[in-house]
């Protein structure tokens, strides 16, 4: 099985496209088998997969630009030392990993949000979407800051702490 997302716009890119793909499938099926539809066309299937495919596609791309920018931060950005301020827990999240059904919340991703110190101000970054949990200690948290712009930050997920699961 793929990855889990390690972000929302990862997560909206492989749902959106998903559905896209489904429902184009499903209105081409429509449309060579001369199926009718009540009340419509399977026309309206085709358009609403290829808006999904379409949006799907502009999440990739938006991650695909995040992707870079964690790069950039890591190669040229400044190494801070970042503290936990919250570990936050997404519930209504799910990643199947099971070969079956997995229940609501049973697999769900947290993230955590951090505070680190540049030229004598306080800023905070969240982190991306992490897939085991965090622990609220994490006393060798690296945050990578632009410092041009020192608002604009990404946690490293690898020098998070995290809770060990049996």
């Amino acid at each position: 099985m793929k990855r889990a997302p390690r972000s929302m716009t990862g997560l909206l890119a492989v749902l959106l496209t998903g559905m896209g793909v489904v429902l184009a499938l499903i209105g081409a099926a429509f449309l060579a088998l001369e199926v009718p539809v009540k009340g419509g066309s399977p026309w309206f299937f085709v358009l609403w997969g290829l808006v999904l495919l379409g949006a799907g596609g502009v999440c990739a791309l938006v991650r695909s630009w995040q992707r870079k920018e964690q790069q950039r931060l890591r190669a040229e950005g400044i190494s801070l030392p970042g503290r936990v301020l919250e570990v936050q827990r997404h519930p209504f999240i799910t990643w199947n990993v099971d070969s079956f059904v997995t229940l609501p919340g049973q697999h769900s991703p947290w993230s955590v949000r951090c505070g680190y110190t540049l030229g004598g101000n306080e800023y905070t970054v969240t982190s991306e979407l992490l897939w085991q949990e965090p622990l609220a200690d994490s006393p060798g948290l690296t945050i990578y800051a632009d410092p041009l712009r020192p608002a604009r930050a990404w946690a490293d997920p690898d020098t998070l702490r995290y809770r060990w699961t049996i």
